[in-house]
């Protein structure tokens, strides 16, 4: 049934009142209302407005009268519609239908069985929002309206032929059922059994005790029509006198006396209300003119009136917080007494519950999720989309109110559902529709759901709810369980405590969705050691189990900060029985000092359970939800080991402590969470009875304490995740080190399924030769979010790297690995390098689209010599082999090529190249590079790891095979945006709601991340969750940025408005330009403005208007300056509105130049942007994203960061309005000296080494440092070592290295190093010559040597010697001269290496005059 309320309008004062406190949630277009056109079919009544008299049957059921002060049984008519689209009215008491008269001086009677022409009517909607009757059937041919007489009867007559005071009716039509929340101490109903099975209207009555009430973490708001607190003595349990809060100290008492065990009954204390629900009550009922009830009778002294007074401002909280409303003021708030509950009718007549308590939307859901509760079977997937098909009625006509439909999802129906859980909405034009969402990644498990309906003007709502299964993400929970120290018994890692298939099900409907993995060590070892590895390692820690625990496990100081501050990072901590309290152990009073206010358990100290009265095995469920119903339905009957209540007060003013089961049975009040609490939680604490007995814990009590496990790391903060792409761990079977001439790609992406958490925190480290080297740190990215990045190789001659990444959400708890990577030395003849085409944006590329990748060789160049044939100047047997990831096709191919495997394992690409042939070129040696592009296309959004590219050959003179590595890749397939839009949305200044956008396809990769702008956060703020807040009246812009590479943007206008009249729009213009201000009027019974009158109370000399008497005026700006707009309206309930705007006249910003700049990778540049007109009133402006993240960022103040090589375009814009933007193309370099010259010289000739390096923009290079660094005795510097060019002559055969250091004006440094071989020489003599006495020989001409010049290069180190110059001598030249006959031995040897010799015989003769003799 439904609700049209036009007969209650509430006052304008109240409802500007009502508004002013308790908008809570607030969103989209906004009406302005008309009156309704159509009306609700139904239980309905008719309020005469000239008689202010409810239409009630007579009690001969033979007329109608208004003669009825309240709406009950005989005033009560079922509104129906016939065939021919005429109204018909059967009263509820008489069972008959109105009929009309057939006379004007006849009344109508109450008399028809069936539905003819007299029992039909026209209901004619008038313009204040009243009906009137007017019958098909005409007397004397004229149609006369039904009114009722002056008279004290108040007959209904046919009375006239046109509308007056006399013939309006207030229309209200009344829900299907009435909802009422009873609260009673004792829980016993009052109202049962007169609101039952015989009343017209159907009513349903939740009633709890006091103590269930103050217990309960269910959301009233929403949930019911009315609140009716009962009956309740509050004297304390002695009955003498009115103090129900006394709690003994039992400590002081005998352990085990009757006296302690009759304490567990506390039916007649601690039943006040907390101020917690007091609150409640009155923001969600009273406030929102809900009907609230208290019963109050002075004969008995019963109700809220005769609760003590006490001074403490936290005592008699029913009595401080509603006996003020006592005075009438509040018309919803009604006191009643014993008579007033003594039927039905005395009830109704007081309370006018029917009217009062039927204005709430009535929302029906008519499709849903199947249920988890009724199917635990049936399960949802990531990217299934969920469908509610709805009806909603009790608003009349809908398309004239302003009622909105908001989808919440949250992992616990225990929690509140807030601005975060909203994942859809939309304006509800018609009373039925459908609203869908298509279900994102998530951890597995249940999710439950809740719609609600309403009403932007009032706040009211009504809501449904339910819960379904979902599968994706398995959980894996890491937990350490600390025992104490004098027992292991209760490890859970014992099957005969906790069933292994519970903490890692291997089959049913929770096989994918969770795993449990317990570590265990007693409080010594943690307090040792343990505490120091918490944050990155667990999830979750538990201390438990044992009796008086913390007697046998005193924590000590770091330890208890240890864990302190795992708390504090939102993850979980679960506490135990016998943890907090008073223990004998003087060591183990950390636990009371440091654990007790974080556990919510507080003063009184009762120590109910010091010596285990009262002992029990059951318990009793007091809220339901996660805990309650994964990954255990758990049953309603109970079985726990034996176990005892606890030792002080559980704080259920703390909205965030969650009671689930109490202990019960024995001398306990049922329902008391102050002092019988079992398992509880606190936000991310948990706390849990189990531990009196710990072993063998009872299966019903194993579930518990999995869901217990499972629901405190659900409602916890969770530790992102990591997943690492590049670089790879090093394995010394695949042997995939990283050649020292390639960067250190970093690729990895960080995921972190906590809704708060879509901003975070990313740290990476080198660490080499002993030390930690910080790349960046708390480098900030979205969730889901990947790092792409190349990083300069450090280790330029190999070794070993540690590459260590954390991450880190904004509460601390964080996430790390390390990679263990491999460099080796590798030097080569060729270059190897790959890049991709255009259409991959930051390494990513659309699905189901090729990326075409095209690879490089590139030959050196190499120095000519003699030593080198240009024959074999030739690289030889070059194959290349890529092994692909799965799901990649490959799209092409070089031709001959061939790919084995599949798209689903992966192909292995190989092929071969052609031999690199080398053509001399002036003193060089140089071949053109070589390129071939291979083609693939991603099937599937996923990142694909490109890590096994390799080209295997021969080097030139080499006869072995030699293979190198092309730089790894990884490449992100994604479904881009294709579509976003958001959506003009309006919201309530303090108001908090989620800006959702809308966008296609639905299945895009990153349709759920987006970067978040305000352009007036004085106004309204967004956070990175696109969450906004109203923080002042007025219009700003928000715009969502697509994170995916599409480069889609999207923009809405979100106007922040209080209740009563507001004028919409832009309270600033450029002069020369116009914008609209909108009239926009906000009342609960949704006033209709019939005038509108615009005018500049001040500054007409700044701004002009157009269309005055309109809805949207048009302002104009004139000159700089301000001025005021006024606003006046009239509405159709005779109120005037007027309000008042500040206009800003400014002068707008025409143009932004920003200069690009060449910079060097990880290095900083400020852009200053240079703003046109110089005169311009606002010159703010906001830095969009980097066009390419990988090459490029930029911060909010222009400080541009270099990541990796590339280009980036960066973006600045105005912020005044105008639009305009600017643009700087950033080119990112990594400078490394270029060392040009030979590798390679002969023995004793000169080389030239010079260097060229690219610096950044305006950075110039200030010095050179040339110096041999290895092997500097085979070489010799000649001339300037700090030149641009080095001279050397090569002096020993060998290999030289020589560095350079080049010098930046920036301070940049950079070195280069080149190794230079100095080739060697082989000299030879015959093994004999013949000269004469007084003769002589020219060896050094005889000499032959290898190169042919070589002897020549080093001629002037040749040191020559004979064993005997008595018979033959020679200079330093090699000349040999005979001194007498005989033999003798010459030796040539080179003064830098002596293994550089030759040696020759010889034979001196007696001279002849043919001169030389050979």
């Amino acid at each position: 049934m439904k609700l049209v309320d036009f007969q209650k309008r509430i006052s304008i004062i109240l409802a500007v009142t009502l508004l002013a406190s308790i908008f809570a949630f607030a969103g989209f277009p906004v009406k302005q209302a008309e009156a309704a056109d159509t009306f609700d079919l139904g239980l309905v009544a008719l309020k005469s407005v000239g008689k202010e008299k409810y239409l009630s049957v007579t009690t001969d059921n033979s007329s109608a009268s208004a003669s009825s002060d309240d709406a009950w049984t005989e005033e009560l008519f079922t509104l129906e519609q016939t065939s021919d689209n005429y109204y018909t009215l059967k009263s509820k008491s008489a069972g008959k239908y109105l009929t009309a008269p057939s006379k004007t001086d006849t009344s109508a009677k109450v008399n028809g069985d069936s539905v003819s022409t007299s029992q039909k009517f026209t209901i004619k909607q008038n313009s204040d929002g009243t009906v009137s009757l007017l019958p098909l059937s005409k007397i004397n041919s004229t149609s006369y309206y039904l009114g009722t007489t002056s008279s004290s009867s108040g007959r209904l007559y046919a009375s006239s032929t046109s509308i007056t005071t006399a013939q309006k009716f207030k229309l209200t039509s009344f829900r299907d059922s009435v909802r009422i929340l009873e609260v009673t101490e004792s829980g016993t109903s009052d109202l049962s059994s007169i609101l039952g099975s015989s009343s017209p209207v159907p009513f349903t009555i939740d009633t709890y005790s006091m103590k269930e009430f103050v217990a309960s973490r269910d959301d009233l708001d929403g949930k019911y029509d009315a609140v009716y607190i009962g009956k309740g003595t509050l004297v304390d349990k002695d009955n003498k006198s009115k103090t129900p809060y006394s709690m003994s100290l039992l400590s002081a008492q005998s352990q085990g006396s009757s006296t302690q065990s009759n304490n567990h009954n506390t039916s007649s204390i601690q039943n006040d209300i907390t101020q917690l629900k007091a609150n409640e009550i009155t923001n969600d009922f009273i406030k929102k003119g809900l009907p609230v009830v208290f019963y109050n009778d002075s004969a008995t002294k019963n109700g809220i009136e005769y609760q003590a007074d006490l001074n403490s401002s936290s005592k008699a909280l029913l009595k401080k917080n509603f006996l003020s409303y006592k005075d009438g003021s509040t018309t919803n708030v009604i006191f009643v007494d014993s008579s007033h509950i003594s039927s039905a009718a005395n009830f109704m007549s007081k309370t006018n519950l029917l009217e009062k308590a039927n204005i709430r939307p009535q929302l029906t859901v008519t499709s849903k999720p199947t249920e988890y509760t009724a199917n635990q079977a049936n399960k949802y997937n990531a990217g299934n989309t969920i469908n509610f098909n709805y009806t909603i009625d009790n608003v009349g006509d809908i398309s004239q109110k302003n009622i909105e439909l908001n989808l919440y999802i949250s992992t616990d129906s225990s929690l509140p559902f807030g601005a975060e859980q909203v994942v859809a909405t939309k304006q509800a034009d018609s009373a039925t529709g459908t609203i869908s969402y298509t279900l994102p990644k998530g951890y597995s498990g249940i999710q439950y759901w809740r719609l609600e309906a309403v009403d932007f003007n009032t706040k009211l709502k009504d809501y449904s709810s339910g819960v379904y299964r979902f599968q994706d993400q398995k959980i894996t929970i890491k937990v350490l369980q600390v025992m104490p120290n004098d027992s292991s018994a209760s490890t859970l890692n014992n099957t005969n405590n906790m069933s292994s298939s519970y903490l890692v099900p291997t089959s049913g409907n929770n096989k994918d969705a969770y795993s449990i993995s317990i570590d265990v060590m007693n409080m010594n070892t943690f307090n040792s050691t343990g505490y120091k590895t918490l944050n990155g390692i667990y999830d979750m820690l538990i201390f438990g189990f044992g009796d008086i625990y913390n007697n046998n496990a005193p924590i000590n100081d770091d330890a208890a900060a240890a864990v302190i501050a795992f708390k504090n990072t939102g993850q979980s901590v679960m506490f135990t029985h016998d943890t907090i309290y008073n223990s004998s152990n003087s060591n183990s009073s950390n636990w009371l000092n440091k654990f007790q206010v974080i556990t919510g358990q507080i003063a009184p100290r009762t120590d109910l359970g010091l010596g285990a009265p009262e002992s029990s095995t059951t318990t009793e469920k007091v809220n339901d939800g996660l805990l309650t119903q994964f990954p255990f339905l758990l049953s309603s009957t109970t079985n726990v080991a034996i176990t005892h209540n606890q030792y002080y007060t559980l704080d259920l003013e703390d909205s965030t402590v969650i009671p689930w089961y109490n202990m019960s049975g024995g001398k306990r009040t049922s329902g008391d969470s102050w002092n019988s609490y079992y398992t509880y939680s606190k936000g991310n604490v948990t706390y849990s009875g189990s531990g009196h007995t710990n072993s063998k814990f009872p299966d019903w009590e194993q579930q518990l304490f999995v869901n217990t496990m499972y629901r405190a790391y659900i409602g916890s903060n969770h530790a992102p995740q990591l997943t690492v792409n590049s670089p790879a761990d090093y394995n010394s079977a695949s042997n995939n080190f990283i050649p020292s001439y390639q960067n250190i790609l970093l690729n990895y992406q960080v995921d972190d399924f906590d809704l708060a958490d879509r901003e975070l925190k990313t740290t990476v480290n080198f660490i080499y030769g002993g030390q930690s080297h910080e790349i960046f740190k708390d480098k900030t990215m979205l969730s889901g979010g990947t790092i792409n990045q190349q990083v300069a190789n450090p280790l330029p001659n190999g070794g070993d790297l540690k590459v260590e990444i954390i991450a880190k959400d904004k509460s601390g708890a964080q996430v790390s690995q390390t990679i263990n990577v491999k460099v080796v030395k590798v030097e080569s003849n060729i270059d190897l390098n790959r890049t991709v085409s255009s259409n991959v944006t930051d390494n990513r590329v659309q699905t189901n689209t090729t990326a075409t990748f095209t690879y490089t060789v590139t030959p050196k160049a190499i120095p000519s010599s003699d030593a080198l044939s240009a024959d074999k100047m030739k690289i030889t047997n070059i194959t290349f082999s890529e092994t692909l990831p799965a799901k990649l096709e490959v799209t092409s191919l070089p031709s001959g090529w061939t790919k084995t495997g599949t798209t689903a394992t992966g192909y292995t690409v190989s092929g071969t190249l052609a031999a690199i042939t080398y053509n001399l070129n002036g003193n060089s040696y140089i071949a053109s590079p070589v390129a071939f592009q291979i083609g693939v296309k991603p099937t599937a959004d996923g990142l694909y790891p490109l890590q096994n590219a390799a080209l295997t050959f021969n080097d030139i003179g080499q006869q072995s095979a030699r293979t190198l590595t092309f730089p790894g890749y990884v490449l992100e397939a994604v479904t881009r945006l294709t579509s976003l839009s958001l959506t003009d949305t309006k919201l309530l200044v303090g108001d908090s709601r989620r800006m959702i956008p809308t966008y296609a396809p639905l299945n895009a990769t990153y349709a759920s991340t987006y970067i978040w702008e305000s352009d007036r956060p004085d106004l309204v703020t967004i956070d990175s969750s696109g969450i906004m807040k109203g923080l002042a009246a007025g219009t700003a812009h928000i715009t969502a940025r697509a994170t995916d590479g599409s480069g889609l943007s999207a923009t809405a206008a979100v106007t922040a408005i209080v209740p009563g009249l507001n004028i919409v729009g832009q309270d600033r213009v450029a002069s020369g330009d116009s914008i609209d201000l909108t009239a926009n009027l906000y009342t609960a019974d949704y006033e209709k403005i019939t005038s509108y009158q615009w005018s500049i109370k001040d500054g007409s000399s700044y701004i002009s208007l157009n269309g005055t008497t309109s809805n949207t005026v048009s302002v104009t700006g004139k000159n700089v300056g301000n001025a005021t707009v006024r606003l006046s309206v009239g509405t159709d309930q005779n109120y005037t509105y007027t309000k008042e705007m500040n206009i800003a006249v400014f002068k707008k910003v025409t143009s932004i130049t920003l200069t690009g700049t060449t910079m060097i990778v990880g290095s900083t540049y400020q852009l200053n942007p240079v703003i046109s007109p110089t005169d311009a009133t606002d010159k703010s402006i906001a830095w969009l994203p980097s066009s390419n993240s990988s090459a490029a960022t930029v911060n909010s103040s222009g400080l541009v960061t270099a990541v990796g090589v590339g280009e980036a375009t960066i973006t600045v814009q105005a912020q005044d309005g105008s639009g305009v933007t600017g643009r700087a193309v950033i080119k990112v370099i990594d400078p490394v000296p270029v060392i040009s010259g030979p590798s390679a010289i002969e023995l004793g000739t000169d080389g030239s080494l010079s260097v060229d390096l690219t610096t950044a923009t305006g950075d110039v290079i200030t010095s050179y440092e040339w110096a041999i660094t290895e092997e500097p005795g085979k070489a010799n510097i000649k001339g300037s070592t700090t030149s641009k060019s080095l001279n050397f002559t090569g002096t020993k055969p060998g290999k030289v290295k020589i560095k350079v250091t080049v010098h930046t004006k920036n301070g940049k440094v950079y070195i280069a190093e080149q190794e230079v071989t100095v080739k060697s020489v082989t000299l030879r003599l015959e093994n004999s010559y013949r000269i004469q006495v007084s003769k002589f020989k020219d060896l050094f001409a005889a000499l032959a040597s290898s190169p042919a010049a070589g002897k020549t290069n080093i001629k002037g180190d040749l040191q020559w010697s004979s064993s005997n110059p008595s018979i033959a001598t020679v200079d330093s030249s090699g000349r040999v001269t005979g001194v007498k006959t005989g033999t003798v031995t010459i030796t040539v040897t080179y003064r830098n290496d002596s293994s550089i010799t030759a040696k020759t015989t010889i034979i001196v003769e007696r001279s002849n005059t043919s001169g030389e003799k050979y």
